[in-house]
């Protein structure tokens, strides 16, 4: 597991990074508003694609190998690491 002082380095380094590129002037920067139309075409998409979901289907055979693995550990993630 990582320890706080090697998250923050990264973190920090991920900032510098980001500062950085902002500053660049080769750097292309999308307008808001094309993101948020981009976003919303990308929602209904999804919407779309749920919609024709069957909920109530069983689960594929070929799936239960994967149902009835056991976990091996690094997948396993306390709630608290969820954001």
């Amino acid at each position: 597991m990582q320890s706080a002082n090697d998250h923050n380095k990264w973190f920090l380094a991920q900032v510098e990074e980001g500062i950085k590129e902002a500053d660049d002037p080769n750097t292309v920067m999308v307008p808001h508003a094309v993101v948020k139309k981009d976003m919303a075409q990308q929602r209904k998409k999804l919407a779309d694609l749920i919609a024709q979901c069957d909920l109530t289907a069983s689960h594929p055979k070929d799936m239960k190998a994967w149902n009835d693995m056991g976990s091996i550990g690094k997948e396993i993630i306390s709630e608290g690491d969820i954001g």
